[in-house]
């Protein structure tokens, strides 16, 4: 749990003090330790900052050119296949609607078909079933 509380500090550190660091490595470091499973509260406060970084379209974030968008997927698919365990109720249907922008955003579609290929079955339904609006 120690190493969960450390990635959600690096995601504090990146949306509050981003003017004392590197934001763009921090950035990078930040969104490949995401998805955090082992502490949940801290999982529902990195994932929410996530969301809120992600609908800002902060390119930190979403790495220059989209080149975080394929993890990013991974990582949101992940956080709404385990409810509420991950994401509270406000950041969960944000999420969604963040994956459906970028599917239907031309320069992103691409990213979010080769992303969505990587995925194992299991994530493909899940992020199916979010995409048509069948999740729970």
């Amino acid at each position: 749990m120690a190493t969960d509380n450390a990635i959600s500090a690096l995601g504090a550190l990146l949306q509050h003090h981003s003017d004392v660091l590197d934001g763009g490595a921090v950035a990078a470091a930040w969104v490949a330790a995401l998805p955090i499973k082992g502490d949940a509260v801290e999982g529902v406060r990195a994932h929410a900052q996530l969301v809120a970084m992600m609908e800002a379209q902060d390119v930190r974030v979403l790495g220059a050119g989209g080149k975080h968008i394929p993890h990013l997927i991974g990582v949101l698919t992940q956080v709404l296949g385990r409810g509420s365990d991950l994401a509270d109720g406000q950041t969960a249907p944000r999420a969604v609607k963040i994956l459906q922008a970028l599917q239907a955003d031309p320069v992103y579609a691409p990213a979010v078909a080769g992303a969505f290929a990587a995925l194992s079955d299991k994530h493909k339904a899940n992020f199916t079933a979010h995409m048509e609006g069948r999740a729970a």
